[in-house]
This record gives C-alpha cells, sequence and structure tokens, in this order.
C-alpha cells in the first residue's frame, strides 16, 4: 500500500504513517518521483493516516490522485486543441 516500506538496513516493515524504523531509529522515506500526480497523493496520505486510518487515508488519497490526475490529463488536451 502506500504507507508500507521496508528499513533498507534491518529489513523490517514500518506501519502505515510511520518514516522512522523502530528498531534502528533511520528514516525511511521515498524518493521523489518528480509527477505531481503521484508526489502530492503520497504526501497527503501521510499526513490523514494519523486522522482516519490507513482505509480512510487511502480512499481520501485515491479520490486526490484522481482529481489531481485529471487535471493533468485535462491540460495535456487543452494544450493539443488549436485555438481558433
Amino acid at each position: 500500500m502506500l504507507g508500507d516500506r521496508v528499513c533498507p538496513s534491518c529489513q523490517v516493515v514500518l506501519p502505515a504513517g510511520r518514516t522512522i524504523c523502530p528498531k534502528c531509529g533511520r528514516t525511511v522515506a521515498p524518493g521523489k518521483t518528480g509527477l505531481v500526480f503521484i508526489d502530492i497523493p503520497h504526501k497527503v496520505y501521510l499526513w490523514l493516516v494519523g486522522y482516519f486510518g490507513p482505509v480512510g487515508a487511502g480512499i481520501i488519497t485515491g479520490i486526490v490522485f484522481l482529481l489531481l490526475l485529471a487535471l493533468v490529463i485535462g491540460l495535456a488536451i487543452m494544450k493539443r486543441i488549436p485555438a481558433q
């Protein structure tokens, strides 16, 4: 899922929404992809998981992802339509 990460040094699966390994204390953060419709929902998920739990945060993050993806596709289509 969005919040599941594995610590590279001790191979411990971190719970959803956690960025610090409980065994070694290392900070485990995903790399930036450079795609706004992937990076922003991941930040939203990590923020919301403390309030709504993994399921609620996943649903809200899915909605944010779809809205941003629709915006990116819509802007790409608008650029391809010639102005009259």
